[in-house]
């Protein structure tokens, strides 16, 4: 149906702000699919960011074309299912 479903967290660990981008997406996901996706990703956190709350760390799942730069903020963007593996093996 074309309709992407996506959950926002917000949290704090260790004295750093934490952000999680849980999304549906496709393997077929075309350039400009995943481009709108992180349109939407830094529209969504710009209220956010607005507040003085701004994350120093992005989680985000799946393949991504997030980069550092988030609206007039830079962070570190983390893929999820890395640091879900790196857990659960250690």
């Amino acid at each position: 149906d074309g309709v992407v479903k996506y959950l926002f967290i917000l949290g704090e660990k260790e004295g750093k702000e934490i952000a999680i981008v849980w999304r549906e997406y496709e393997d077929s996901w075309t350039e400009e699919d995943f481009k709108k996706d992180k349109e939407f990703i830094i529209k969504e956190l710009d209220p956010v960011l607005n507040t003085g709350w701004t994350p120093h760390i992005v989680y985000v799942n799946g393949q991504s074309v997030l980069t550092p730069k988030l609206g007039e903020h830079l962070v570190e963007i983390r893929y999820i299912e890395p640091e879900f593996r790196r857990l659960m093996e250690g």
